[in-house]
């Protein structure tokens, strides 16, 4: 894929045995998970990307995305990706990781022609928006009560090469 940040690290698309560890990621990083059936269906999507990180065969991390289209003004087909998810296991966070999943995501969109990626983080997560601002996305707007708990999110976007 793309030049990597630690060479351990190797990143590829998602398979459905990686289910159970990724589940036990999502479980452990986010307070509200998301269940195994949800990844299992975007993990059958072709339209998504859906990446895992491991270190010596072990997965220690995740993305998932998807590519968007909608016509602009002038008929045009403009794409854009959405990272619904990233997820790296505590102890093997900033290590290179979650850099790693996010350049060979770019690369992924790259091939699909996308345009820019957006993503939501929590308003109070600073340590996501810091990751993020490190590796060039930048804060667009505010999105009042975005979450199910009534949290809000900021939208964060990225344009590719």
């Amino acid at each position: 894929m793309t030049e990597k940040i630690n060479p351990q690290i190797n990143v590829r698309l998602g398979r459905k045995e990686d289910l159970k560890e990724i589940c036990e990621i999502e479980r452990k990083s986010f307070p509200t998970s998301w269940p195994r059936s949800s990844f299992e269906h975007l993990l059958l999507q072709n339209s998504n990307i859906f990446l895992v990180a491991s270190v010596g065969g072990r997965v220690v991390g995740y993305a998932i995305a998807t590519v968007e289209r909608s016509f602009s003004l002038s008929n045009i087909f403009n794409k854009k990706g959405h990272l619904l998810k990233i997820a790296v296991e505590e102890e093997m966070r900033r290590q290179g990781v979650g850099t790693s999943l996010l350049r060979s995501l770019e690369e992924k969109y790259r091939e699909r022609d996308v345009e820019k990626i957006e993503l939501e983080a929590r308003i109070r997560n600073d340590e996501a928006r810091k990751f993020y601002k490190k590796n060039e996305f930048e804060e667009k707007e505010l999105i009042k009560n975005y979450y199910p708990d009534g949290a809000n999110a900021v939208l964060m976007v990225k344009k590719i090469d």
